[in-house]
């Protein structure tokens, strides 16, 4: 799920930072989508093998307790999408780029 938050959080990154490090910028935000997967999957798969089975397989209390998790992160992913700061598609000068940050230009 965290996967499906990144497409708005690449742009904004390369709103938000200037061209000498939105690449890095970029790469670390890449980041998310793949550890979604590398630490959902596993914990998903432990959700359904911890109940133990029905017959040859999974019950469906078993799928639904394992899907519930994924609905939070979807919600959760909603929640963060509030605080993303909206840059009206402007090139940004550093001194709005700071304002937007919150800080003062030269700390």
């Amino acid at each position: 799920m965290v996967g499906q938050f990144s497409m708005p959080i690449d742009t904004s990154v390369q709103k938000l930072f200037p061209a000498r490090i939105a690449g890095t910028g970029l790469g670390l935000i890449n980041l998310f989508p793949f550890a979604g997967g590398a630490f959902l999957h596993p914990l998903l798969g432990s959700i359904l093998e911890n109940y133990g089975t029905s017959g040859s397989g999974f019950t469906i209390k078993r799928y639904r307790q394992a899907f519930f998790l994924l609905f939070l992160s979807a919600i959760g992913a909603l929640i963060a999408s509030f605080f993303i700061k909206e840059t009206y598609q402007q090139d940004l000068s550093a001194a709005s780029i700071a304002k937007l940050r919150g800080r003062p230009l030269n700390g």
